[in-house]
């Protein structure tokens, strides 16, 4: 006994599907549910269909119960289903032999933001270096206003994975980082990794305050020539000194990538090579030589840049 096969005439016949599933609700598997309690209820084993260990009639089964789940997108009318206890109790015995083939396959993350580099920037870079796989949706800008309230602060970047919205540039860093094993969990060395990722934001925030600001023409003018000859040299001394101290020259902190060099990568990109003020944070850079050739070094990972 087996479930008709009455396909549709094409897997887009919706009405066809529709009548299909009608039928085997209604029809087929209130007379073949019992009948397979029945025959399970004869035997001395009721962990399978025939004898004891595994035969074909079993695998019908399995794919008789994922064909039910499919049309009718649950397995509700199986589960609730009054009278039989045993079938029920035998399929969830089965369908725990194979719990991991019916996995639910893991949704994609996705990182939201504009499609320039940004505060999003270093996001990409640490995931794209940890090889995960997710989707980077890129928002133009004209796009905003009407799908900003999707999003729990009405602001990006966001990181969102398994139903859940991960707001706010640091708290992505310092997840993703940990998750991936770019924040050392020494507290020394945690420290310099905060440190160094905190002394970078300083970079760029300085950066927005002059020139995503609505102050006069004049007045940026006078910010932006302070910023250039004051903090710019400040901070680039600082991550100078970072560096030259660290065994390595080659990361920031020890001998491999952590949070502050995605960071440090993050605001190369977006203020260095995308910015239509690169060329002075480059003639500054000439101050800081060690800087200057990590930077280059660096950037060859992501020749994608």
């Amino acid at each position: 006994m087996c479930i008709r096969d009455s396909h549709p005439s094409s897997p887009f016949d919706a009405e066809a599907k529709k009548k299909m599933e009608e039928d085997m609700v209604k029809v087929q598997l209130p007379i073949l549910l019992p009948y397979l309690e029945k025959k399970l209820a004869e035997k001395d084993c009721k962990d399978f269909v025939v004898g004891s260990k595994y035969s074909i009639a079993d695998f019908y089964m399995l794919g008789m119960h994922a064909r039910i789940k499919y049309f009718t997108k649950s397995t509700k009318i199986w589960d609730e289903m009054a009278g039989i206890p045993l079938l029920q109790a035998y399929m969830k015995k089965r369908l725990a032999d194979f719990a991991n083939y019916y996995k639910e396959p893991e949704e994609r993350p996705k990182f939201y933001y504009f499609d320039g580099a940004g505060r999003g920037e270093m996001v990409r870079l640490l995931l794209r270096h940890a090889k995960v796989d997710f989707d980077d949706v890129r928002i133009d800008y004209k796009d905003w206003p009407a799908i900003k309230d999707k999003f729990s602060l009405k602001q990006v970047p966001v990181y969102a994975y398994g139903g859940k919205q991960f707001p706010q540039t640091d708290a992505i860093m310092h997840m993703l980082s940990l998750k991936h094993g770019y924040m050392p969990l020494d507290p020394e060395k945690m420290f310099k990794v905060t440190f160094i990722s905190g002394t970078v934001k300083d970079l760029f925030e300085g950066f927005v305050r002059i020139f995503y600001s609505k102050l006069p023409e004049e007045k940026k003018q006078k910010m932006e020539e302070e910023y250039f000859s004051k903090t710019v040299p400040v901070i680039f001394a600082i991550l100078e000194k970072r560096l030259v101290e660290n065994e390595s020259h080659e990361f920031f902190v020890g001998k491999q990538y952590t949070m502050a060099d995605f960071f440090l990568l993050g605001a190369a990109k977006w203020l260095i090579i995308s910015a239509d003020q690169g060329k002075k944070y480059e003639k500054q850079l000439e101050n800081a030589p060690t800087l200057k050739a990590y930077i280059k070094k660096r950037l060859e990972d992501f020749p994608q840049l």
